[in-house]
């Protein structure tokens, strides 16, 4: 695989992927190097997701917005169903035995009662990930550590997939060095990836 022309997006740069193999290909083969950055890859991407994110505070008042929202456009689209609000205002008698007006009215009503069905599917879709979600952030609470968002875990875990052996610590080693590169693209001006390697390593090896 060549890594030319394919690494170009934030937040894994050609640059990095270069530094890395440069660093790699003097301990392991060179297909075992390419898979590492490939899968290294797409960790960074998972890993700028989630490091983009608002905080929780502001995650948790946003989901309440959406969710009255939701509801109470679920609440509208039922009353269209019913025919009581959204469809009709009639300017003359003679429109209420209108055949072509009464069937456009009824696709509207049939329209709203399927849109609404998947509206309340998505709410209840919703509801659950955040239950599976809140349960997850109970379990890891009382247990803060450097690498919280457990990227440096991440990373540790590809290291051995394709390497086959457990990533050392060593203060010039190799997972070392491309644990630093990977945060300095990630994180810009983070200055604790040594906190963050000792946390993974430690989590890893346990």
């Amino acid at each position: 695989m060549e890594i030319t022309d394919y690494f170009d997006d934030y937040p894994f740069t050609h640059e990095q992927a270069f530094r890395i193999k440069e660093i790699l290909k003097r301990k392991f083969n060179v297909d075992s190097v390419d898979e590492f950055i490939d899968k290294l890859r797409f960790c960074c991407e998972g890993a700028a997701c989630l490091l983009d994110q608002p905080d929780y505070k502001t995650y948790k008042n946003d989901r309440k917005s959406m969710i009255a929202i939701l509801k109470k456009s679920s609440e509208l689209l039922d009353k269209i169903r019913k025919g009581r609000t959204g469809i009709y205002h009639l300017s003359s008698y003679s429109l209420l035995t209108n055949d072509a007006l009464s069937a456009k009215g009824f696709e509207c009503q049939e329209l709203a009662a399927s849109i609404d069905g998947l509206l309340r599917m998505l709410i209840r879709k919703i509801r659950h990930f955040d239950e599976v979600n809140e349960q997850h952030r109970k379990k890891e609470r009382g247990r803060p550590s450097a690498d919280n968002k457990e990227i440096g875990t991440e990373i540790a875990k590809i290291w051995e997939s394709c390497f086959n052996i457990k990533p050392t610590k060593y203060q010039d080693g190799p997972f070392r060095e491309v644990l630093e590169i990977v945060l300095e693209g990630l994180y810009r001006k983070h200055k604790d990836a040594r906190r963050i390697m000792d946390e993974a390593l430690k989590t890893k090896m346990e």
